[in-house]
């Protein structure tokens, strides 16, 4: 099983209950790995999974994130953030809106992602 296909799918069930349809990226081929459709919005989601408190873009994520600033619906990385024993996440929602990436994403424990995502 792909690193972090249980992560999209949780997050897109999250999605779903907020009212949004979302499509997977099937084996995620492309910077995305959801598509997201509410009320003539379609939202690309790359979403990515750590243990750790900060999320460093590698090579590939900075690639993907480029590509994503290409296109030209909403694009954003969603960030899971996996804490404690329960693994209960935390997610943050960054949107790409330039060509180049952050160097992180570090996690915020007040993170509200409906705030970002949904405007």
């Amino acid at each position: 099983m792909k690193r972090g296909y249980e992560e999209e799918l949780w997050f897109k069930k999250k999605l779903e209950k907020e009212g949004w349809s979302v499509t997977r990226n099937p084996a995620s081929l492309g910077p995305y790995d959801l598509i997201a459709f509410k009320n003539n919005c379609i939202k690309l989601i790359q979403v990515k999974a750590t243990k750790r408190n900060t999320f460093y873009f590698n090579n590939l994520s900075r690639e993907e994130w480029r590509e994503l600033s290409e296109r030209p619906n909403d694009s954003y990385f969603v960030v899971i953030f996996k804490r404690g024993r329960g693994k209960r996440r935390v997610i943050r929602v960054v949107k790409v809106d330039s060509l180049k990436p952050p160097k992180k994403i570090e996690y915020m424990e007040d993170s509200k992602w409906q705030d970002h995502l949904l405007n």
